[in-house]
């Protein structure tokens, strides 16, 4: 069980490898239950993690239409609320320099006529 966990251990934090989980097929009893339990917590993480990378991917492409949406409790969900009120500012500042860009290019054809 040690060399599983420090194989997934190395390939998570190491590699980058996000796709990693246990095979608890090869665990019994209170240790199968463990290594599903490691499986649960990594997946729930992955889960967060994967929909806070679309939405800021969305982000820098220009697009502030996505929210975060995954259920989230305690540091996850305070990540999640401080993403998607930065989302919400952006396009607020979006459409305002909008408006405005609008103003000064109805105020010069009017200057110009």
């Amino acid at each position: 069980m040690n060399n599983n966990i420090n194989d997934i251990k190395k390939a998570i934090i190491d590699g980058g490898k996000l796709d990693i989980r246990f095979d608890s097929s090869k665990f019994v009893g209170i240790c199968k239950e463990y290594i599903e339990s490691l499986n649960s917590i990594i997946e729930y993480f992955i889960k967060n993690f994967d929909e806070i990378n679309f939405v800021l991917s969305k982000v820098a492409q220009g697009d502030l239409s996505q929210k975060i949406t995954v259920d989230a409790k305690g540091e996850v969900l305070e990540l999640k609320n401080t993403i998607n009120t930065m989302v919400d500012q952006l396009s607020q500042f979006a459409s305002e320099v909008t408006r405005v860009a609008k103003e000064v290019g109805r105020n010069r054809v009017i200057q110009n006529d």
